[in-house]
């Protein structure tokens, strides 16, 4: 049965992410699985209650990329990383068709999933900070919560600005944004942690 429910999950996530959520009916994922209406209601009571499982899908996914993502890295290489801004600044013309319609006509899903990606990532960075801590990348005397906090709140400014910025200014955007980040690691980075930045810079000039 949890195949079953698997199955329309990604099946409904295909089409909602090609063409938005308005436009796919529950009859829609229904021709495309060959499933009748009943057993689609076996697992969903509601069009909205797919779309909530979809977002959480989605949600559950993003720690463990991440943690993938920086297996076997050390914090100074993730921060690294995370100067160049390379997952903050793409150049992005619109909102993917589904956050678009989620945001347009499922306003409460989409402030849910909004709240519930920022808690992630601030889990996440709370986690590295504190890795980073006890690496001494970081300043012994750092507030993890509140440097978190600040740090998750930048990157969903820069992540959700960037769209609605003018080609013609899409290069100042990014450029105050790249500083932002600079003056940001300069406060948190311990002494230690700023000579291997410097050596690090240095080794690849």
């Amino acid at each position: 049965m949890e195949n079953v429910r698997e199955h329309i999950i990604e099946a409904a996530a295909e089409k909602m992410r090609a063409v938005g959520i308005k436009s796919i009916s529950v009859d829609d994922i229904c021709r495309q699985l060959g499933i009748s209406k009943k057993t689609f209601y076996v697992y969903f009571e509601t069009k909205d209650e797919l779309i909530r499982a979809l977002l959480r899908r989605h949600e559950s996914g993003i720690e463990e990329a991440v943690h993938k993502q920086a297996e076997g890295k050390t914090v100074l290489e993730l921060m690294l990383g995370f100067m160049t801004l390379a997952n903050c600044v793409k150049d992005v013309r619109k909102d993917p068709p589904l956050l678009y319609d989620l945001q347009k006509y499922y306003p409460q899903l989409f402030n849910e999933h909004t709240a519930r990606v920022r808690e992630i990532s601030i889990r996440l960075l709370q986690y590295y900070l504190r890795k980073g801590q006890e690496e001494g990348f970081f300043r012994s005397d750092l507030d993890i919560d509140k440097t978190a906090r600040v740090v998750a709140y930048i990157h969903h400014e820069m992540v959700n600005n960037l769209p609605q910025v003018k080609d013609e200014e899409k290069e100042v955007f990014v450029d105050h944004a790249k500083y932002a980040v600079d003056i940001l690691m300069r406060g948190i980075i311990s002494d230690e942690g700023k000579h291997e930045v410097k050596n690090r810079v240095e080794k690849h000039s």
